[in-house]
Parts: structure tokens; C-alpha cells; sequence
């Protein structure tokens, strides 16, 4: 373990001394980080009544600011066949760190819940709620979904957050008082989670050996999670290993593993589809590999075996 933890070290000392970009960002976001947190904290704890933004957001790289959005009314999202609300969460390339080139603001009506205020908005990239400030798949399923008539209109609830394990997502984990809060504020306004959009696993696949087994008991964890807080939409896992690296058949077999129509967790897009020529820096996705990855999850929400509705699924229990 110890000369796998060394061997870590150096090769990330490497990438930092041979000029590798993503590793400078991430020492660059390091460091504005830890100058602007009091400052951040003390602001959104006056601006959201009390509420500590290292808990729902330790690392600050979440997109929150509404300035120049056009807010709407929740009773648009009663519950109603006609709207979707999509919960998305997990990993970079379901959070608003794709494309910086690949900006979208949706046709029709697409919108934005902004978990940090509780408000909705119209939709347009960045997504307010997911990490970073740069485009995002969901904006592409938002509008698919509405321009091919599955949906009247949809309500996109991005939590995604980049670099994050599985065990993030579980509770105790750093993600999960995250999940919480996006879920309490949701439940204030009746807005009732129609899908539940997973697509975590590119960083397990990155270790040198992963563990599957605490992959899966982490996923379900989170999954019992959203039940217990009366999440009974079907919850979606995608298929995703690579980041600058072949796909990992080891966490691909604990993502399908996890699948249990029974329970109401379905089989997502196989995202590993998507090369690296499809991905702008060999690991997030372009415009084009946007576009594809949001095609397929529009498949995987109206594949044959997808509609068990939230309605369904309560009367199974």
C-alpha cells in the first residue's frame, strides 16, 4: 500500500512539473479557494438563513450565482405527466464541466432548480447547482426531451459535482449533506423528482485497484438513501469509466451489477461509447460528444423496459 500511495505521488508530481494542465488547475483552484472561503461562507450563511456552504458545498466550485436569470414560478412543476424533473448527479460529465466552447440555452421549455436558493429558473449552461462554470450534458437532455415530445417541459435539478467517488455520494459521506439539501429544498416547494440521472465511476476506474464491492454497497447506500427521503422515481446508472483512459471493465461490471428494475433501478447509456476524440480534453466531454451522450440518455429514458413511472413504482411497494 505504502509504495502504491508513493508511486501516486510522484506521478502526480510529474504531471504538476511537466506542465499538465488539468493538475496546474487544479493547484490554481486550490488556491483561490482557500483565499475567498471565509469570505464565501459568511455571505451564503446571511444569504440562505444559516446554512453552512462548506456542508453543501466543501469545495466551492459549484455554479449558484442567478444574476441575469429569469425566475419561475414552481407551480409550473405540479405533478403532472406532462413534466419532468430530473435529478442529475455524480462525476464531471454530468456537472457543467464539459465544453467550455459548448455553451447551450435550450429551446422550449427547459428549466433550472437552483438548489442553493430553492428557486427555479429558465435553463441555460452553465446549470446553476453543478460544478464548475461550463457546459453540461443535462442541458442537451432538457431540451431533447421537450423538442421530441416525451415531456412538456422539464425541470433540471443538477447536483454533479467533478472528481467525486461513489462513497461521496453514501451518507457520511461528503457529498451526501449536498444530496440533502437539494432534496429538502425540492420537498418545501412540492416539486417531486420524476428521474434520478446517475453517472459516477471515473474515478474508481482511475485506481490502480478498485473495489468494486465497495462501489456497489456505496451506490446502494445512496440509493436506500433516496427511498427512505420518499424518492421513488426510477433512478438511471450510466455506464462510465474513462477519463483519459480505456474503459474499466471492473467498475462497468459494478454499474450494471447494481441494476434491479424490481427496485426501480434501470440501466442508463453506456457513456464509455463516447471516445476520446469525442471529449475535448481526452476525459470531458466536447460539443459533439454532448450531443451524443445526451442522445443516449434520451434513449435510456425511452427505452421499452424505462416506464415505470414514480407512480408504479409506489404501487409496488
Amino acid at each position: 500500500m505504502t509504495v502504491k500511495m508513493s508511486n501516486r505521488r510522484a506521478s502526480r508530481l510529474a504531471r504538476v512539473l511537466g506542465g499538465d494542465p488539468l493538475a496546474w488547475g487544479y493547484i490554481r483552484r486550490r488556491i483561490i479557494f482557500e483565499v475567498c472561503r471565509p469570505f464565501k461562507r459568511l455571505l451564503f450563511w446571511f444569504s440562505s438563513g444559516g446554512q453552512d456552504l462548506d456542508i453543501v458545498d466543501p469545495y466551492h466550485l459549484s455554479f449558484r450565482s442567478a444574476a441575469g436569470r429569469r425566475r419561475v414560478s414552481d407551480s409550473l412543476f405540479v405533478a403532472s405527466p406532462a413534466t419532468a424533473v430530473v435529478l442529475g448527479l455524480g462525476q464531471s460529465n454530468i456537472a457543467n464541466e464539459c465544453d467550455p466552447a459548448g455553451l447551450l440555452e435550450p429551446k422550449g421549455e427547459v428549466y433550472n432548480f437552483n438548489f442553493f436558493d430553492g428557486r427555479c429558473y429558465a435553463a441555460k449552461d452553465p446549470l446553476l447547482g453543478a460544478s464548475l462554470a461550463q457546459s453540461n450534458v443535462l442541458t442537451r437532455l432538457g431540451e431533447l426531451l421537450v423538442e421530441r415530445g416525451s415531456f412538456s417541459r422539464v425541470l433540471l435539478v443538477p447536483i454533479a459535482h467533478g472528481g467525486t467517488y461513489a462513497s461521496e455520494w453514501s451518507p457520511g459521506g461528503k457529498m451526501f449533506p449536498r444530496l440533502q439539501w437539494a432534496l429538502d429544498r425540492l420537498r418545501e416547494r412540492r416539486i417531486k423528482i420524476t428521474h434520478v440521472l446517475w453517472q459516477q465511476g471515473e474515478a474508481e476506474a482511475g485506481q490502480d485497484d478498485p473495489d468494486t464491492q465497495a462501489w456497489v454497497r456505496n451506490f446502494m447506500a445512496m440509493a436506500n438513501a433516496l427511498r427512505i427521503a420518499g424518492v421513488d422515481a426510477a433512478i438511471y446508472v450510466a455506464q462510465c469509466t474513462v477519463c483519459c483512459n480505456d474503459p474499466n471493465e471492473a467498475i462497468r461490471s459494478a454499474q450494471r451489477k447494481v441494476v434491479d428494475p424490481a427496485a426501480g433501478i434501470l440501466p442508463g447509456p453506456d457513456v464509455d461509447l463516447i471516445g476520446r476524440d469525442e471529449r475535448y480534453d481526452g476525459c470531458h466531454l466536447s460539443a459533439v460528444g454532448l450531443q451524443r451522450a445526451a442522445a443516449l440518455w434520451y434513449e435510456a429514458l425511452n427505452r421499452d423496459d424505462a416506464v415505470l413511472t414514480s407512480t408504479e413504482l409506489t404501487s409496488t411497494d
